[in-house]
């Protein structure tokens, strides 16, 4: 949610069934506007927050922002207060696959160094009985799982509207300051959907998806590519509301005013992602 636009999006939000209270969602903007002059940001986002079992500090906030390519010069930050931020650390691709595995609840403490037990790999003896081989457990600060989850967040389930992002003829990915929303017909269409990241599809095949196709716009993934394809919760509501829930994620939900540029995705959960769909589908 843009900060740009607070109040609109917490109106946005409500629709959701999340609400952040007046004092909380007070200290929220006014913290963020302090940290978007200091990091000389061009626009900052907040992103949500994650439950932890601490009594005192009850959730990690995240926010991010970004100085010149939305993308690229993105820089993400967390609190436990909703006022003082802290610098996220980068994502470190190796903790990816240890981040899934871990199943606790996050502990309101960066420091804290969990062990998890990863899956044990089978190997076939002699006469092809399949016996399993446990592993080590892996360390895992809570800072560095933090940022693994929030990039999973990001590039498995962050939602916008088409054309809300272009390209500049310098490559550089900015907003579409002639962006208006998308019409009621369109937002009946998951390809009018795009994921908040990079493209990893070719791009021809993202073009083709639209007849009308604009090459700085629509070279984004579309979330009808996704696997499993039904992971998405559709429902437009009154008063054009559109409101996507992204099942791998329960808590993470895209809003959008159709008609208006309003628009914004953030994250209320736990940080653990449901491995259970394809079983519940």
């Amino acid at each position: 949610m843009n900060v740009e636009a607070f109040r609109e999006n917490l109106e946005l939000m409500s629709y959701s069934g999340f609400k952040l209270k007046e004092l909380e969602a007070d200290l929220i903007e006014n913290s963020l506007i302090i940290l978007q002059s200091s990091n000389k940001l061009q626009n900052i986002f907040f992103f949500g927050r994650i439950e932890t079992t601490s009594e005192e500090n009850s959730y990690y906030y995240i926010a991010f922002g970004y100085t010149c390519d939305i993308f690229k010069d993105q820089k993400f930050f967390y609190s436990l207060n909703g006022f003082e931020w802290v610098m996220m650390p980068e994502m470190k691709p190796k903790l990816l696959p240890i981040t899934l595995q871990s199943r606790s609840l996050l502990t309101g403490d960066p420091i804290n160094v969990e062990h998890v037990c990863m899956m044990p790999t089978f190997i076939a003896d002699t006469e092809n009985v399949f016996r399993a081989c446990p592993k080590k457990p892996k360390k895992l600060k809570e800072e560095d799982r933090l940022a693994c989850i929030v990039h999973l967040l990001m590039t498995e389930s962050a939602i916008m509207p088409r054309s809300l992002l272009y390209r500049q003829v310098t490559r550089c990915i900015s907003y579409n300051p002639s962006f208006a929303g998308l019409n009621r017909m369109e937002a009946n269409e998951m390809k009018n959907f795009q994921l908040f990241r990079y493209p990893k599809n070719n791009r021809n095949y993202n073009l083709s998806k639209h007849d009308d196709f604009n090459y700085q716009t629509d070279f984004f993934d579309t979330i009808d590519d996704l696997v499993p394809r039904n992971c998405f919760s559709f429902q437009i509501k009154d008063r054009d509301i559109c409101l996507i829930r992204a099942l791998h994620w329960p808590g993470m939900i895209f809003v959008h005013k159709l008609n208006t540029k309003y628009q914004g995705f953030f994250y209320f959960g736990n940080g653990r992602k449901n491995l259970d769909l394809l079983f519940m589908t």
